[in-house]
């Protein structure tokens, strides 16, 4: 007995869908916390200052996506 090309797909495409479910299922997922909160005051030093302005930039910012420090050129 021969099933319908229409059954043979339609098995096919939920067949496909499960497996790559299940593997979706076996990664393991990526948690990402809230950055700290970063207080910036009037009284930090220049070192303080360039400390909290290098985890901006390299952190959450992603500034040096686009942006370089000490090379010339864009990128």
């Amino acid at each position: 007995m021969t099933l319908p090309h229409t059954v043979r797909i339609g098995a096919l495409v939920i067949a496909t869908t499960v497996f790559y479910g299940y593997v979706g299922q076996l990664v393991p997922q990526k948690e990402v916390q809230p950055p700290q909160e970063i207080v910036i005051r009037s009284d930090l030093t220049t070192a303080d200052m360039v400390k909290v302005g290098s985890e901006i930039m390299a952190g959450k910012g992603l500034c040096t996506t686009c942006h370089t420090i000490g090379k010339t050129g864009a990128l």
